[in-house]
């Protein structure tokens, strides 16, 4: 578990470093997800910390692989304060219950943002939640870029007049 911990960790570093440093800058977000199931099927929730807001959520596909599941899905974010809104692309991961059904409880998400409106709207990147979100609330946590237009006066000067 620790190692898919990090390989997904290393694929949230790798999307934002597709952007050249100079060119971006980047934000860390964090706080915690509560989901509103009904037994093991979470369709809602609410977000607190740096992102405020309400989320709809949905499971595309599911399927046993490996030393566990492995399942796609959407999220809708309503960001609070006419903020705006995300949505997001998710690939997750849960390893297999004692009847060999998916251990939600253990679970690890990516969300991949595809599109944003207000705030966040010149973002990209990737948010991860970890843990058991059917049983409480979990921790999430992301980084966020956008890039950065230059201007004339932040280019170095070089002293000779064209």
């Amino acid at each position: 578990m620790r190692l898919l911990a990090l390989g997904l960790m290393a694929m949230l570093s790798l999307q934002c470093s597709a952007q050249e440093a100079r060119d971006s800058v980047c934000r860390v977000v964090s706080g915690l997800l509560t989901a509103f199931c009904q037994g093991d099927v979470c369709t809602s929730g609410s977000l607190s910390g740096d992102l405020k807001g309400k989320f709809t959520t949905r499971v595309t596909s599911i399927y046993p692989a490996g030393s566990g599941w492995i399942y796609t899905g959407w999220t809708k974010i309503e960001l609070d304060g006419q903020q705006g809104g995300i949505e997001t692309l998710n690939y997750a991961m849960t390893p297999f219950n004692e009847n060999g059904g998916p251990d939600l409880s253990r679970s690890t998400e990516v969300l991949t943002l595809t599109e944003s409106t207000g705030t966040w709207e010149p973002y990209s990147g990737a948010i991860v939640v970890s843990g058991g979100h059917t049983s409480g609330p979990v921790g999430y946590i992301g980084r966020l870029c956008r890039r950065v237009a230059y201007s004339q006066s932040a280019q170095p000067s070089s002293g000779r007049q064209p």
